[in-house]
């Protein structure tokens, strides 16, 4: 088997954004120039997973099956690795999600194995402790401030969970996106799953889910779940399957829209792209929208390649993305100016 490598290309950048008009796409923003940098190698197959901590550069990726997870310094030094595929103590069944959690550390939430984990440093090694178990298959799972948990079931009329650790319900919310006129209700659950990113100070979540050029915008009080505001370019477009059971499949018009996410004291981050989505099956993106907790667009960048995950470090000040370019998987860092 082939090895593929991360590449580490530290590039920094500047870049000018436009104030907060009244739609995005009216946004006259400038691509981000490279100026520099310095390329570091370790060996990567894929980068699923990305997200920052106050100084540590969190990567979820198969790398021989081995390590799972691996963190970085923003320069692009390895600090530790661990957690492997298994059954075991200290092992998973999926990497499903990861989500920045307390004090430095990170949530690790295990569809299959219905875990939600807390990954942390110890010395050159990953240690994994679980929160929570007998959350099987939601679409995810995150932990708040106060020892609480916002659940996403795949398939319930309730779509937003919010519990305790013991797992009493707290508080539940029914909302989806509008559906497609051709399918019916049960499909349109089933289809909408996506990507969820969590406020650092745990009040309020925003959610993209597939097929949909639109984002959702919640709040979280102590024990309420409430829709705050959709902005949306495009509403959902798919079919369902013919079958006893009708589940969600692309169709030649449904679009890429926004994909990932990232949260920070002041902004949410949202990857966007208008290609289609049969053409663009790994979900490549070129822009980021960024808005404020309320909802509302602020300026987006427009990248000078396309990439499949980014994060953003909890200052704003560094913006990483991955992206495959022939075989290899690159982690490209940028400087983003003050704004």
């Amino acid at each position: 088997m082939k090895k593929t490598y991360l590449i580490l290309l530290l590039l920094f950048v500047s870049f000018s954004c436009c104030r907060k008009r009244d739609t995005m796409t009216k946004c006259d923003t400038e691509i981000l120039h490279v100026t520099g940098g310095i390329t570091l190698k370790d060996a990567h197959n894929s980068i699923n997973q990305m997200v920052s901590t106050d100084s540590v550069l969190w990567i979820g990726s198969e790398h021989d099956r081995k390590s799972v997870i691996f963190a970085y310094s923003f320069d692009g030094n390895l600090l530790a690795s661990g957690v492997e595929y298994g059954r075991g103590a200290g092992e998973i069944l999926e990497l499903t999600s990861l989500h920045p959690s307390q004090k430095g550390s990170v949530a690790l939430y295990d569809g299959r194995a219905g875990r939600l984990n807390q990954l942390s440093v110890n010395g050159t090694n990953i240690k994994l402790d679980i929160l929570r178990d007998s959350l099987f298959l939601y679409d995810d799972a995150v932990i708040l401030p106060g020892k609480r948990i916002v659940t996403l079931p795949v398939h319930s009329s309730f779509s937003y969970i919010l519990s305790d650790l013991d797992g009493d319900v707290i508080a539940n919310l029914s909302y989806f996106p509008p559906k497609p006129k051709t399918v019916d209700e049960n499909t349109h659950i089933l289809a909408c799953t996506g990507t969820l990113a969590v406020a650092p100070d745990g009040k309020s979540m925003v959610r993209a889910i597939a097929y949909d050029g639109g984002l959702d915008f919640f709040s979280i009080d102590d024990d309420r779940l409430s829709h705050k505001k959709r902005y949306s370019l495009f509403e959902m477009d798919y079919d369902a399957l013919d079958g006893r059971v009708k589940l969600p499949i692309p169709n030649h018009n449904s679009r890429t829209g926004y994909s990932s996410l990232c949260s920070t004291d002041k902004y949410i981050y949202a990857s966007y792209s208008e290609a289609k989505v049969l053409d663009n099956p790994d979900g490549e993106c070129k822009e980021i929208h960024v808005f404020d907790h309320d909802g509302n667009p602020v300026y987006k960048l427009l990248l000078d390649r396309e990439f499949s995950s980014f994060t953003v470090t909890p200052e704003d000040n560094f913006l990483f993305v991955a992206c495959d370019i022939d075989g290899k998987t690159f982690l490209i860092k940028y400087r983003l100016a003050e704004n």
